[in-house]
């Protein structure tokens, strides 16, 4: 079984240096690995990573990139929101919830949501997208 968590922890002086490595080294992972359900957890690892790391106006673009790219691989799998991704979408809403003042994320996921309607996605597909937004 492969290990895949990063986590900076600690107080540090200048993390900013040390976000960066892990983002790139988070990048690259999720380039090279095969397979749609372990490409979806290392898209949502870097994901809630970047999202930690805060609204970072240099951040947006990353942070929106992959928000397509988890929904797009979620989408993808017949279990993309149930059994263990359904934990894994529960990371992504409580991540993206304080992003949704951003107009394109929020555009992004309001899409998603529609999608998730109008294909007549699973129950667990639409709990996600209510529990990112209620009322939605």
């Amino acid at each position: 079984r492969h290990t895949r968590y990063i986590s900076v922890t600690g107080v540090q002086t200048c993390a900013l240096p040390i976000y960066q490595a892990a983002l790139a080294w988070a990048a690259k992972a999720r380039a090279s690995v095969k397979g749609r359900a372990s490409k979806l957890q290392w898209i949502v690892d870097d994901l809630v990573m970047t999202a930690k790391i805060g609204k970072a106006p240099a951040e947006t673009p990353r942070l929106e990139g992959l928000v397509k790219d988890y929904y797009d691989t979620a989408f993808s799998l017949p279990d993309g929101f149930k059994g263990r991704n359904a934990t894994r979408a529960k990371k992504v809403a409580a991540e993206l919830k304080p992003w949704l003042d951003k107009g394109r994320i929020k555009k992004m996921v309001e899409t998603y949501a529609e999608r998730c309607h109008k294909e007549g996605k699973s129950a667990a597909c639409g709990k996600h997208f209510a529990a990112l937004m209620p009322g939605v």
